[in-house]
């Protein structure tokens, strides 16, 4: 009797394209951020009264970009290292990226434990559209055809 049952291939992932996908993701993620953050400082959602510790500094543009790229600079890497050494690096790279998503919601009651309620839903948004954007570059137009 032959087996019907189809054996996982392997996930083509072309080496190059991740290198300029994912930064666009990133890109991507950064300027639905900043949107988001110019929509919500002047309602309120991110007051300047709140300081992100240690640097007891309110929260601005720049951290908003800066929090954005950093991850798309360690996702670009650990996505490349998923090429190269699984066959199912985007399964693989989407399970992590996801854990790693829910695991951010706890950051902004952690790192601003006085921030209103408002505020942490804001970044938390902010944190979904930076892994949107991030994984989309990655995982989608990395993709070989």
């Amino acid at each position: 009797m032959v087996s019907t049952a189809a054996t996982p291939q392997a996930e083509r992932v072309s080496f190059r394209r991740l290198w300029w996908a994912g930064p666009l993701g990133g890109l991507a993620a950064v300027v639905v951020n900043l949107a988001l953050y110019f929509i919500a400082a002047p309602l309120g959602f991110i007051p300047q009264t709140v300081l992100v510790q240690p640097a007891n500094q309110p929260v601005t543009f720049v951290p908003v970009i800066a929090a954005t790229l950093m991850p798309t600079i360690v996702a670009t890497l650990l996505f490349a290292l998923l090429v190269r050494f699984t066959r199912r690096p985007v399964t693989i790279f989407r399970i992590i990226a996801a854990v790693v998503l829910v695991l951010s919601f706890a950051q902004p009651f952690v790192m601003l434990p006085d921030a209103p309620l408002a505020m942490a839903i804001t970044l938390n948004l902010m944190h979904v559209v930076a892994a949107a954007g991030i994984t989309w570059g990655l995982t989608v137009l990395a993709r070989e055809q």
